[in-house]
């Protein structure tokens, strides 16, 4: 759902979202996020457009704004619901308070935006609710069912745990997986003491390969590499899709040393490669950010999310195609 419809979940095309936004700025802004990333979305401008809207059609999905001029959206969402009760409800607000995120646990909001937002927020969050929202979808129709067999059951019970766990398009490890294995792992790391590392790696120039030759093929080339990734790295090793073209790995007892070799050695293969989502070949390259437990200043999963983030933005600034620890930054190596 971040670079194209393929990377929906299951076999729905693609959620129906509605956008309730007095202001136009945003209202567009967000209207063309979505759309940009193949969805179908609709916009309006009232709480009473909003209900007019969800009179006359199937919405799985609302976008609103926290305060409306004629109703707050919390309040809007109740309302909504009793036409549509399995709606998903994200909240935009500008200025969260501990009052507006009580109201909204209240009217069973999904998820908050936080204005200003980034591109990533919003498609995020979309990707979220709407893989829960056809989970439920999945749960309700097997309730349904009471002819069920116990076999069908149980493989319905494994499909729904590997959605929970699994990105749509690379089928690795999705966001959510990877930051609570991060989690497991540091815990781990203060108990036994045994280094873990952690590779960003994000595909340089992703934007011209959609530009260029459009998002299908950038869905294609995000699941050959996920593949090439993946072939390259040990099974203890978790591999995930943080987000968009930026994949995560989580490579446990693996000193920065071990996980600089192992990072030099994808942007080789990688290199290498040769991508094919059209008739014409295609390569890439990657930069990757590193970052290790073996730094004392590492006492989260948050501040080594945060090194190695910083070292793939010096890998991507020295001129992309290239590895760059956080250790050798602090040691001031080239």
């Amino acid at each position: 759902l971040l670079v194209g419809r393929s990377n929906l979940p299951l076999s729905e095309d693609k959620p129906s979202i509605l956008i309730v936004e007095d202001d136009e700025t945003i209202r567009e802004g967000v209207s063309v996020i979505l759309k940009e990333a193949g969805l179908d979305c609709q916009a309006v401008s009232s709480a009473a457009e909003a209900i007019q809207m969800v009179q006359k059609g199937t919405f799985h999905m609302i976008i609103t704004d926290l305060n409306l001029p004629e109703m707050d959206g919390t309040e809007l969402i109740e309302k909504a619901r009793e036409l549509l009760p399995d709606v998903k409800a994200i909240i935009m607000t500008g200025s969260p308070t501990v009052e507006s995120a009580v109201a909204a646990v209240k009217h069973s909001v999904f998820d908050y935006i936080v204005k200003p937002f980034r591109v990533e927020d919003v498609l995020h969050r979309v990707e979220d609710a709407w893989q829960k929202h056809r989970q439920a979808a999945l749960i309700k129709e097997l309730l349904q069912d009471l002819q069920v067999t116990n076999a069908e059951l149980k493989k319905a019970n494994n499909r729904l745990s590997t959605l929970s766990v699994t990105d749509g398009l690379t089928s690795l490890y999705n966001h959510r997986f990877l930051m609570e294995c991060l989690k497991n792992e540091h815990k781990k790391v203060l108990r036994y003491k045994h280094p873990i590392s952690i590779l960003f790696l994000d595909i340089d120039g992703f934007k011209h390969i959609n530009d260029t030759y459009g998002h299908s093929a950038g869905d294609a080339v995000l699941v050959e590499l996920a593949k090439v990734v993946r072939g390259q790295l040990r099974d203890v090793d978790v591999v995930g899709r943080y987000g968009g073209e930026e994949f995560c790995v989580i490579m446990p007892h693996t000193p920065f040393s071990g996980a600089k070799t192992a990072g030099e050695r994808l942007v080789e293969v990688v290199a290498r490669h040769n991508f094919s989502p059209s008739s014409k070949a295609l390569n890439i390259t990657v930069s990757i950010g590193i970052a290790s437990t073996s730094d004392v200043s590492v006492n989260s999963a948050g501040v080594m999310l945060e090194h190695a983030d910083k070292a793939l933005y010096v890998a991507k600034r020295r001129g992309k195609n290239q590895v760059c620890c956080w250790e050798e930054l602090q040691e001031g190596a080239v």
